[in-house]
């Protein structure tokens, strides 16, 4: 299983008192060894109790496999658990094609690589401009995936002179 950090997700248990009275029944949840619930539960002779434990996630435990323990005296169960960070993206190098002063019909080409820094694959909107020239696009990169994207800017639409390149 896994769950994105900073996120709540929900265990359900379901407590069977197996023994010959009547009883209360103390059950632990604990994550990486992080005790993050306590729940006493009254449980009469052969009766189930079905309950619902909500669990949080810290961003801390991004990028991480912890293991999610539930336990109670008589009884303990496990399940691992992958903590994922949120896709994040960062821009590790732009390149403006061509190199020369824009001329005539030429169009102007940005090749930006985009990193995902995250471990969640999502889109990446990439925009560029130029004066009143804009373009955008949008690609999928996979957590921890860097990949070249190129925008175009369309001779048309650029005006003369110098100008600042956006992205």
């Amino acid at each position: 299983s896994s769950v994105e950090a900073g996120d709540s997700f929900e265990i359900e248990p379901n407590i069977t008192n197996v023994g010959g009275e009547d009883g209360q029944k103390r059950v632990t949840v604990r994550l990486g060894g992080t005790l993050v619930a306590s729940k006493s539960y009254d449980v009469g002779v052969g009766e189930d109790e079905e309950t619902n434990i909500t669990v949080d996630t810290d961003l801390s435990d991004a990028g991480q496999g912890l293991t999610l323990r539930l336990q109670s005296p008589d009884d303990g169960a496990t399940r691992d658990i992958d903590v994922n960070r949120s896709a994040a993206f960062e821009i590790k190098q732009t390149q403006l094609s061509p190199a020369k002063p824009v001329q005539g019909e030429d169009d102007l080409q940005a090749t930006v690589t985009v990193e995902n820094v995250g471990d969640i694959s999502d889109e990446a909107n990439i925009s560029v401009s130029a004066g009143d020239a804009a373009n955008d696009t949008t690609s999928t990169i996979s957590g921890g995936e860097a990949k070249q994207v190129a925008v175009n800017l369309s001779a048309d639409n650029l005006t003369a002179g110098e100008q600042s390149v956006l992205i």
